[in-house]
């Protein structure tokens, strides 16, 4: 693996143990230099209902030289004890093939996000319950899940910059009781989420006569405003903006804005053009 994208991976993983936790994330690599690099996240602890899908679950591959300028991952390999491995190959199939994972840039993070958004949606196929109940013995939560699957909230990629971690979210919001729910479902899915350093946000909603919108710091003074900045700039409407900061340990200044708004802008940009694709698919 060369010296560049050695550094790649390794801001990668740093940003995967930011948000996952560093004991969900394991990454091995004897000589970064040159071998092939091996990774594997733990996903119990991401999903709504993981007693349903297994007591551990997990996400490997390995990382060839090439990774990301020049080669993708190897195929990964998803792991369960709630259902066989012919399911575990039918599902990641199904993230393979739905994943957007431009060539150069890195995707495991992509790959951790597509694979838990299809678990929840299989986690009441007939097939993957079969599987589950003869594995798996307990009562499963499902408190949670009307809340919790309310809103389809879209999750960016996330910038890392002397470790500490930038990740922006959204949805789409119509009133302010659904701005609350968001942000309430939004850490009641995540608890790396919920216990960012920060979670600022901003919201726009049209009215009938105005456009209602608001922002919030969350103890970063300014970025609420500089969120809604970015709103405002792509002409966003009946949206809200989360960007969750982990902060690295290193004080960055004024730089921390930038990359708040570059992760916003981001993925408003990628919302708006999935947004397009759908209405001219219709």
């Amino acid at each position: 693996m060369s010296s560049d994208n050695n550094s790649l991976v390794l801001q990668e993983v740093e940003a995967l143990q930011a948000i996952y936790g560093d004991e969900n994330v394991s990454f091995q690599s004897h000589d970064p230099l040159h071998a092939t690099a091996k990774i594997s996240v733990s996903l119990e602890s991401l999903l709504t209902q993981p007693h349903t899908l297994g007591r551990k679950i997990s996400l490997s591959t390995s990382l060839p030289s090439g990774y990301p300028t020049t080669a993708k991952p190897n195929p990964p390999t998803l792991r369960s004890d709630a259902f066989s491995s012919a399911t575990a190959a039918r599902l990641v199939a199904q993230m393979l093939d739905d994943v957007f994972a431009p060539e150069g840039e890195v995707c495991l993070f992509q790959y951790c996000q597509d694979i838990v958004s299809i678990l929840e949606t299989f986690s009441h196929d007939s097939e993957l319950s079969r599987d589950a109940g003869a594995a798996v013995s307990g009562p499963t939560d499902n408190s949670k899940q009307s809340s919790e699957d309310q809103y389809e909230i879209m999750h960016g990629e996330p910038l890392t910059d002397r470790k500490s971690v930038f990740q922006a979210h959204v949805a789409e919001v119509r009133s302010s009781s659904d701005v609350d729910a968001v942000l309430e479902q939004l850490k009641a899915s995540n608890r790396k989420i919920a216990t960012a350093t920060h979670n600022p946000f901003a919201y726009r909603i049209a009215t009938e006569r105005s456009i209602q919108q608001d922002a919030d710091d969350d103890g970063e003074n300014g970025a609420g405003k500089n969120i809604l900045f970015i709103l405002q700039q792509t002409n966003a409407i009946d949206v809200i903006c989360v960007v969750s900061r982990w902060y690295g340990g290193s004080k960055l200044g004024p730089v921390r804005f930038k990359h708040i708004c570059k992760v916003a802008r981001d993925l408003l940009e990628l919302r708006q053009v999935e947004l397009s694709q759908a209405k001219s698919t219709r």
